[in-house]
């Protein structure tokens, strides 16, 4: 059953998309890395945090181009009063709409989504877990192998 709104869950009953879709994990890394940069201390021109976010990810620059991340915080710099001010800006401007806004961008651009199996074994991997599950195809596991996965997760 697909987490989401009823019309998500409509099309899951009718069969006309495949629910069991997820973001690829490796934009989530790409997000990751870009907050820590965001977020940190280091050097606060926007022309130097533009020019690290091309090290993490082409398309991450083309994002922050697309939004207008040089323009804007060259304002919000020169009108900036106190640092206080300036973490309190910085969480305005990368808010929660534009990080899922970020995220789709990727999505469309680099990394489509994947098969939701896939996407789990792959956060096996990462967090180190032991996966004995074994699944036949790459497509949607039979319900018993599904629930193979549920306990897994839950025991995370």
């Amino acid at each position: 059953m697909p987490f989401g709104t009823g019309q998500r869950v409509a099309r899951f009953f009718k069969k006309t998309h495949d629910e069991y879709q997820l973001f690829d994990p490796v934009v989530f890394n790409i997000l990751k890395d870009w907050l820590r940069l965001y977020n940190s201390n280091a050097e606060s021109d926007p022309e130097y945090i533009l020019s690290c976010s091309r090290d993490i990810h082409i398309d991450l620059y083309n994002f922050l181009i697309n939004q207008k991340y040089p323009e804007d915080w060259k304002n919000i710099f020169k009108d900036a009063k106190s640092d206080k001010q300036l973490s309190h800006q910085k969480k305005i401007w990368f808010d929660t709409f534009k990080t899922l806004k970020l995220i789709h961008y990727l999505r469309d651009t680099s990394y489509p989504n994947i098969n939701m199996f896939d996407a789990l074994d792959m956060l096996f991997v990462k967090l180190e877990i032991d996966n004995k599950i074994s699944r036949n195809s790459k497509d949607i596991p039979e319900l018993r192998v599904q629930r193979q996965y549920l306990r897994l997760l839950r025991e995370i």
